[in-house]
């Protein structure tokens, strides 16, 4: 099969034909659908036929380790960064007794970290009432380090440790991706929509 070939996706039609030209069957399964119209109906009334199937849509779907919602709200995304990271804390935070600060540091690092920084670029322009939660995780990680106490600056914390705050961590992101597609380093499905702003 030559994906070079693959037409355009436009309407679920042309995505079953094409599937059925080269022998490809649905899993329905494993296929989830998502009504993202920004409104506040149910998207429960909504349906999906693809050919003998009826795909009823969630309210929220998970593509690449990502929950969208119905609104593109993200809400529901920030709220599992937020379970996964507090989990990890509460684990290390029962052996930090043990623990120097580098190896907790290093711990922290590599299982609380990742959990904010993955597709973290998508938060961009989302309400401060979302990112101040992923903001208070990275405090909490933080204190768990350095073992300050509550009333500890954060801020004081997060410089002592050389870690970007969240907001900071979004736009270095975005700022090296944009680097990468300016300098020819990032892909060109990337590349291509990036263009040097000339003034006139």
């Amino acid at each position: 099969m030559d994906l070079r070939r693959v037409p355009p996706f436009n309407e679920w039609l042309t995505v079953l034909l094409w599937m059925q030209q080269n022998t490809l069957q649905n899993n329905v399964g494993k296929l989830d659908a998502v009504s993202a119209d920004g409104t506040k109906h149910s998207p429960a009334t909504l349906s999906l036929v693809i050919g003998a199937d009826v795909i009823i849509p969630f309210p929220c779907v998970k593509n690449l380790g990502v929950v969208i919602d119905s609104h593109l709200s993200l809400e529901a995304q920030i709220r599992s960064v937020c379970k996964k990271a507090f989990y990890q804390i509460r684990r290390i935070s029962r052996i930090r007794k043990f623990l120097d600060l580098p190896t907790c540091n290093s711990l922290v690092c590599a299982l609380v970290s990742p959990h904010l920084d993955y597709a973290n670029s998508l938060y961009y322009g989302l309400p401060e009432h979302l990112l101040d939660r992923l903001q208070r995780v990275q405090n909490a990680a933080a204190r768990l380090v350095t073992g300050a106490n509550r009333f500890a600056s954060s801020k004081a914390l997060l410089k002592s440790l050389h870690w970007l705050p969240v907001r900071a961590r979004i736009q270095y992101k975005i700022a090296v991706l944009v680097y990468r597609c300016i300098n020819g380093c990032a892909p060109s499905y990337l590349r291509d929509l990036v263009t040097r702003y000339v003034p006139a």
